[in-house]
């Protein structure tokens, strides 16, 4: 690939710029919060970090951080839809602690990013590491608002510099408003070759991998139909460094071009790679999530394509709900046509429910006595601080000879508002084929007036489950 940009940089095909605008950072904003993803959040005050190896691939990662009374600290981490989560470690305790906390592994090799303030100090501190696959475990040093990162060869993974450095230049692009092409791509050029130049001659190949992609998403912006642009992301054969540029560049690259008349062939062709393939079909996910296109009906044969792909085969109800949302008035005139059936074989409607159970807003969670991953869920919520403002509705789908078994199962549980739903009542089999579910346990989150906020919503064991419920007023933002 780096052959390959060699070349591409020697192209001289260009064409007008279609400028995006370049997202600032505030203040309590996380670094690499997308336009679907605009969530408030907190900066640490104080950051640590170490990294030990492991010859094995595992499937989580181990971050501790020691901190003292009242600090707090956190990272922002993709999920596999590229979009950003932030893992939040407050130490409420009136003493120093040592937090630590897994998270699940997405990516062999991905970005981890750190912005944070320290007391009285304007300066945002920001940070970014390349975590490979044979990296189980991140320590945090405190530095005031700055991290440490201890390690024997930290150089290996510290890409701090290169992200600054290509976001300074970006944001100048921005300002030149298409101004100063020329300009800007000599700017552009002097960036990557000095990369290149140091990481080729100290092996950091991951971090010439990210210098590759800075360079073609920042030429993107410069000349959006650039040839270099198509020759090297139809080049992408294997796993890329998953960082949120790699998102920025496939979305604004379908956004430039979905309006070509051969866009939609070029959609349906076989000759890309199976990464290649991949990492379209999460741009194009996250395109048509966004708010101005998710209703939008010009892109149909886009939404057609992407019903098509794994990614979508794979996860089709929670990709369904993200880019086609289903109809809220339908929604709350099927949800209260249900009949709940209370364990004295009372029946009541939604609405009745809802008063007698008055929050802003509510967890519907659809489970059964024998579903074992839905008993650990219950489970799971019993240990959680569980946000004051919702209130946990359990819906039992067992059949109708197990429903003593539900009866006695619930009060095991202790479950506070708990019905049973017969799933051969019309109006039931109605409501469960509309939000289609095709499995338990399924989690919903409606607010007090049975408007639908999300049909497919996290489940206990993962960690957005709770920070999504913390800031479920902020749902609009999702």
């Amino acid at each position: 690939m780096v052959d390959l940009i060699n070349k591409l940089k020697n192209m001289k095909e260009y064409h007008s710029f279609n400028s995006k605008v370049f997202c600032l950072l505030f203040l309590y904003l996380l670094l690499a919060c997308e336009k679907s993803n605009q969530q408030a959040t907190h900066f640490a005050q104080t950051l640590n970090n170490t990294v030990s190896i492991s010859n094995n691939v595992n499937d989580s990662i181990s971050i501790s951080v020691k901190l003292k009374s009242d600090e707090e600290f956190g990272f922002n981490i993709l999920d596999k839809y590229f979009k950003s989560h932030f893992v939040y470690f407050p130490n409420k305790k009136k003493r120093d602690t040592t937090i630590t906390k897994k998270i699940p592994r997405t990516f062999n090799n991905q970005i981890f990013t750190y912005g944070g303030f320290y007391k009285g100090d304007p300066k945002l501190y920001k940070n970014y590491y390349v975590v490979d696959k044979q990296i189980n475990r991140l320590d945090f040093e405190k530095n005031k608002g700055d991290v440490n990162l201890i390690y024997p060869d930290s150089e290996q993974i510290i890409a701090t510099t290169l992200f600054l450095d290509y976001e300074q230049l970006n944001t100048e692009i921005h300002q030149s408003k298409g101004n100063n092409k020329k300009l800007n791509e000599e700017n552009l050029i002097k960036i990557y070759d000095s990369y290149k130049e140091k990481y080729m001659s100290e092996n950091k190949l991951l971090l010439n991998e990210l210098n590759q992609t800075y360079f073609i998403y920042t030429l993107q912006k410069i000349y959006p139909f650039d040839e270099r642009i198509d020759t090297y992301i139809k080049n992408i054969k294997k796993p890329q460094v998953i960082n949120k540029y790699i998102n920025k560049l496939f979305v604004d690259y379908i956004k430039n071009r979905i309006h070509q008349p051969d866009f939609n062939q070029f959609l349906y062709s076989n000759k890309f790679s199976d990464e290649f393939k991949r990492l379209l079909s999460i741009g194009m996910f996250n395109f048509l999530r966004l708010k101005e296109n998710k209703t939008s009906v010009k892109y149909k044969s886009a939404k057609e394509w992407l019903r098509t792909t794994n990614l979508y085969k794979n996860d089709s109800v929670y990709i369904k709900k993200e880019i086609t949302p289903l109809n809220n008035t339908l929604f709350k005139e099927r949800l209260n046509k249900l009949k709940l059936v209370d364990s004295l074989e009372k029946e009541i409607s939604f609405s009745k429910l809802l008063k007698q159970h008055p929050s802003s807003y509510y967890l519907i969670d659809f489970w059964a006595t024998w579903c074992a991953p839905c008993i650990q869920g219950i489970h799971t919520m019993k240990t959680l601080d569980m946000p004051k403002n919702v209130k946990v509705i359990s819906l039992s789908l067992d059949k109708i000879k197990d429903k003593e078994k539900w009866k006695a199962k619930t009060k095991e549980l202790e479950q506070p508002i708990t019905y049973w739903l017969d799933d051969t009542n019309e109006d039931v089999i109605s409501f469960l084929k509309f939000i289609e579910i095709l499995s338990i346990p399924r989690y919903l989150v409606i607010d007090k007036n049975m408007n639908l906020i999300d049909p497919a919503f996290y489940a206990p064991h993962q960690s957005q489950f709770l920070s999504k419920l913390q800031s479920v007023k902020n749902h609009k933002y999702w």
